[in-house]
């Protein structure tokens, strides 16, 4: 197999979109295929029941503040001490332009002549922190922690914004994460000048799948993380869920370090386990109405 591509369909002699883990999501016939898939497993799902409260209980661990801090102009304003309060909790997304280069239609032809580059409209939002109080009463503690922007108008939604491992000391502990660190966008996304260079069969641009590059282009585009708002701005639901690892969770003796920097939410780690022993989208895989 050849660096992002799925080997089954390598083997089988398919290289499209659908093919590599880097242009997958630019596929329209993603979603549908997706959506049919997620039909019968949500139809599985609903024959579960909701989860039970000690399922969902983390005993000594309470979630004593969790907040968003954006900032629409500078950077550097939302990291360190110095917090403008006005932005707290509000999320501002905009629309940007955004540079594509390749090498034309014909994959097989990677020449330097035949360079193409376009830019285009695209939605994009402001860099963000999340910053956390968690107050820990029992003994130290492993734990996932899942990040959500919910809402019940219409049809219920629930979108996962990120998920991470963290070791709770006693005591009460502070921290913030960024929206560059979210396990659902990619760390380095490929272009499609190396897509198109590692998806060719000609000499040295053949290359051999190293196992974490097929990873690094995985995942939700980074820029598109936080739904479009408007002008006027609405209202959402920050949710955020502490899950205890369970007895021989894979998280336990996932390699963090490296999975930290690839899009392990949704596309896992490249020859382990997923690193997560509950479902994906727990615990809103079995709704029970988050505000229950």
């Amino acid at each position: 197999a050849r660096a992002g591509l799925h080997k089954q369909l390598v083997d089988a002699g398919i290289r499209n979109a659908l093919g590599n883990t880097a242009t997958e999501c630019r596929d329209p016939l993603l979603y549908r295929w997706h959506a049919y898939i997620d039909g019968i497993f949500g139809e599985y799902k609903l024959t579960l029941g909701p989860y039970k409260d000690e399922d969902l209980d983390f005993p000594g661990i309470e979630l004593q503040e969790a907040s968003v801090y954006a900032s629409p102009k500078d950077e550097n304003a939302i990291f360190g001490t110095v917090i403008d309060t006005s932005t707290k909790n509000t999320l501002f997304t905009h629309m940007d332009l955004g540079d594509v280069g390749f090498y034309g239609a014909d994959i097989n032809n990677v020449s330097i002549s035949d360079r193409v580059r376009i830019m285009y409209k695209r939605l994009n939002h402001s860099p963000f922190v999340y910053r956390f109080k968690v107050k820990n009463s029992g003994p130290p503690a492993k734990a996932l922690v899942r990040v959500f922007l919910a809402d019940e108008r219409g049809t219920p939604t629930t979108v996962e914004m990120d998920k991470f491992f963290w070791n709770f000391k006693s005591g009460t502990t502070e921290f913030e994460r960024s929206s560059d660190e979210s396990s659902s966008v990619p760390r380095k996304a490929q272009g499609l000048y190396e897509i198109q260079e590692s998806s060719s069969y000609s000499g040295a641009n053949n290359l051999v799948d190293t196992g974490i590059r097929e990873y690094t282009g995985c995942g939700w585009a980074k820029h598109l993380l936080v739904p479009r708002g408007n002008p006027e701005g609405f209202k959402t639901n920050l949710l955020v869920v502490i899950s205890p690892l369970l007895e021989d969770d894979a998280a336990g003796t996932t390699d963090w370090k490296t999975v930290s920097t690839l899009t392990h939410s949704l596309c896992g780690a490249p020859g382990a386990p997923f690193p997560d022993s509950r479902p994906m989208g727990y615990p809103f895989d079995r709704y029970r109405g988050w505000k229950d």
